[in-house]
């Protein structure tokens, strides 16, 4: 995850504005999804 942003707030947008475009986003080594 912080390779894709620079803070919280843009990786907040990023991953939004992603997934509303039907991307499907997963942090393996976080477990997250």
């Amino acid at each position: 995850m912080d390779r894709l942003a620079r803070n919280l707030d843009d990786l907040r947008r990023i991953v939004q504005t992603l997934t509303q475009r039907g991307v499907h986003i997963e942090f393996v080594k976080e477990h997250l999804s």
